[in-house]
């Protein structure tokens, strides 16, 4: 009776024990875990914050190029007037406006198109390696 008594507190000893080294590990885990997501929402931050300065960087350039090209276009269309006062021809200011509306119109559609093709495309890349990154991260907290 005795030794049976000591097998059986020798036993429950040890499944305490096992309890609380599971719990340990559980909680150590979860830890982990919380860590490496915490880590993983930072880095996402991170990378917004990075394009949408990057976004920004290239609607100013856009929007500089576009006050460039307008001022270009003015001095033309007023050298073109002159030129064509002094020569006597038919075509008058608002004919050349209006030409030259609808050719700075079409150029700036396929530009605008193939800027937004390439600046998509980058997106995509970036957006790609996060992922992959991210992967490869909570792999490692698994």
């Amino acid at each position: 009776h005795n030794s049976l008594h000591r097998l059986s507190t020798a036993l429950v000893r040890q499944h305490t024990s096992v309890e609380h080294q599971l719990a340990s590990a559980t909680a150590k885990m979860d830890l982990k875990i919380d860590g490496g997501l915490h880590h993983q929402q930072t880095e996402i931050a991170s990378a917004e914050t990075r394009q949408n300065t990057h976004n920004t960087r290239i609607t100013t350039a856009l929007s500089s190029e576009k006050a460039t090209v307008e001022r270009l276009r003015a001095k033309f269309v007023r050298e073109l007037g002159r030129l064509t006062a002094k020569m006597g021809l038919d075509e008058t200011n608002e004919d050349a406006n209006i030409r030259l509306d609808g050719d700075q119109e079409e150029r700036a559609r396929e530009q605008d198109s193939r800027t937004l093709e390439r600046q998509v495309g980058e997106e995509m890349k970036t957006l790609e390696r996060n992922k992959q990154e991210l992967q490869l991260e909570l792999e490692g907290v698994m």
